[in-house]
């Protein structure tokens, strides 16, 4: 990400604006404060000043850094102050934002970690793998402390052998003689041969012990307390890099009033049960609010409580276990390139990340649908498994109603054939392979239909003019009970429908709507693991920032005749569409 200022900033704006004097005065010197603005030249001229903005690439950094305020103003300046712009900024969120990240306890007192079991450390202790090499955390006289093997931080938060570092940083300053401890170092067991990323840090700063975060709370000469922050601490690091928006992380708990929350985050399995708990709050809160579960999901998980509602499905498919890890694969609509966007924004590309699902979950009505946002590469369903065959169908003289006539010898065949349905049900359905007398009895050209209004028992209306019953010629594609299939007919007795929904399994599952109610839009991310975590939360944040899209308002709520349109992309990469209202 590049940040320019200063000079740079300067020194474009001046080009820039040259530019657009220049063009302006050159080819719309007709253009004054006597000017009739009406009609085609009205629109002509706001068009023309649209393409110019866009060409200069102000509207691409006004966007970039969340300056719509920009847009109005050079506007207006350049149509003498007669026509000023206002609008919607989409596909990249822009103003002030607010997240909360849910805690089952008080915010202010979950998850702190007290140590009273402080060893001094200042001239080494027996057998301490730092004697000698402490000079740069006090190089004066001082009394530096340590904690313990018998301590809490070492026992229980500490597995990797990590040993955390205390001491006065600039003795004198608070006004007495007491050693006033306001640094940490950490020492990663590297015999204290201290990084930049190792320390100082000083009180309310965050440091990293085994992939979580810790906040420093209090130091003093008998006890060290810190806080752990883990998930709104790492989103809160990521935001920080998204230029255009302006982001608030923080910690919340089923009494906070959710209304202020432009989206909550709820992490952990665990607790299921507590969100079940104030379901009528969650509800209530995601009609016009957001939320993204975080979490590793089961089957049961999706048919009870709040997710029930949500219109999540499980996919009654088994796995096919990775062969290897080639990363992620973003859908080609909207959603999936934001996403992809805020991703390799934060540094990091598709094929450097292993992901796993964490349940087999789609949000899609074909349960794999063709549009994912983000799906693994790795992680793949069996599909054979939806597949539905028959290789010895009957031969019947009846024709078919709603089926083309034949003139061949033995033209209709039927047969049943058993489909999935819903999550883990199944339904009988009759099909028939009609051979096709237009294209010459001999060619083995074969049409297919398929009863979709029989009472699911395996008894058809004997009808098949109801849409999406056919008549399917070989190769089509088809719907049953949600689910994509392709005609392969074998021969005039053997067909099978083949599931070629996506097999690929959902990495963020996301629904605009609950299932039983409107919302602003629900999300589900796996759990974040594995031995890098940071590309997971950058995925995770990516796809919350996509989320948060909601289409930024700027300017007067008046209505024009006059509108221009465009899209651009910000100096970040980020793409963006800017909708215009020209308001006189």
């Amino acid at each position: 990400m590049k940040n320019r200022k200063g000079a740079g900033y300067i020194i474009e704006s001046i080009i820039s604006i040259i530019v657009l004097l220049t063009f302006v005065a050159g080819s719309y010197s007709g253009i004054s404060s006597d000017h009739d603005w009406v009609g085609f030249e009205q629109q002509t001229a706001t068009s023309d000043l649209t393409y110019t903005l866009k060409k200069t690439e102000h509207f691409d950094n006004f966007v970039g850094r969340g300056e719509t305020g920009a847009i109005r103003g050079v506007s207006a300046s350049l149509m003498d102050q007669r026509v000023s712009a206002a609008g919607t900024v989409t596909g990249l969120p822009t103003g002030t934002y607010l997240i909360g990240v849910y805690s089952d306890q008080d915010p202010s007192e979950s998850d702190r970690v007290t140590d009273t079991s402080l060893q001094d450390a200042t001239d080494g202790s027996p057998g301490d793998r730092c004697v000698g090499d402490l000079e740069e955390i006090r190089p004066d006289e001082g009394t530096i402390l340590r904690t313990s093997s018998s301590g809490d931080f070492e026992t229980n938060h500490m597995s990797s052998g990590s040993r955390l570092y205390f001491a006065d940083a600039d003795p004198g300053t608070s006004g007495t003689d007491e050693v006033d401890y306001d640094s940490v170092w950490v020492d990663n067991r590297t015999s204290c041969q201290f990084t930049r990323d190792e320390g100082p840090y000083r009180i309310n700063d965050f440091i990293s012990l085994d992939g979580n975060a810790y906040k420093i709370k209090t130091l003093t000469d008998s006890k060290a307390v810190l806080e752990r922050s883990d998930l709104s601490y790492e989103l809160k690091q990521d935001f920080k890099q998204l230029e255009s928006a302006d982001i608030e992380v923080r910690r919340f708990n089923s009494s906070d009033n959710f209304d202020e929350y432009d989206l909550l985050v709820f992490k952990h399995r665990e607790n299921l049960n507590d969100i079940n708990g104030f379901e009528p709050k969650l509800l209530d809160y995601m009609v016009n609010g957001k939320a993204v579960f975080a979490m590793a999901l089961q089957q049961s998980d999706l048919q009870s409580g709040f997710l029930d509602e949500t219109g999540l499905k499980w996919v009654d498919m088994n796995f096919k276990l990775p062969l290897a890890f080639d990363g992620l694969m973003f859908g080609n609509g909207n959603r999936g390139q934001q996403v992809e966007s805020y991703y390799n924004h934060q540094g990091f590309t598709t094929d450097d990340i292993a992901i796993s699902p964490n349940g087999r979950i789609s949000s899609g009505e074909r349960y794999t649908r063709d549009e994912q946002i983000v799906a693994s590469a790795d992680y793949t369903y069996n599909r054979t498994e939806w597949d539905s065959s028959n290789d010895s169908m009957e031969t019947t003289t009846v024709q078919p109603v709603g089926t083309p006539s034949s003139d061949c010898a033995d033209p209709y065949r039927n047969g049943s054939f058993e489909f999935p349905e819903g999550e883990s049900g199944s339904e009988t359905l009759t099909a028939y392979s009609i051979q096709l007398s237009g294209t010459g009895c001999s060619s083995f050209e074969y049409g297919v239909a398929i009863d979709k209004t029989g009472d699911g028992s395996g008894n058809p209306d004997g009808e098949f003019d109801d849409r999406g019953e056919g008549t399917y010629l070989n190769e089509s594609t088809l719907i049953v009970n949600q689910r994509l299939y392709q005609v392969k007919m074998n021969s005039h007795d053997n067909l099978t429908f083949d599931f070629v929904g996506d097999r690929r399994t959902e990495v963020f599952s996301y629904v605009n709507d609950l299932e039983t109610q409107s919302s602003e839009g629900f999300g589900r991310f796996p759990i974040v693991s594995g031995t890098d975590p940071q590309k997971h939360i950058a995925l995770l944040s990516s796809s919350i920032f996509m989320m948060l899209d909601d289409e930024r308002s700027f300017g007067p709520d008046d209505s024009s005749s006059i509108s221009t349109t465009t899209a651009g992309r910000t100096p970040e990469g980020d793409v963006y569409s800017l909708n215009l209202r020209w308001l006189e």
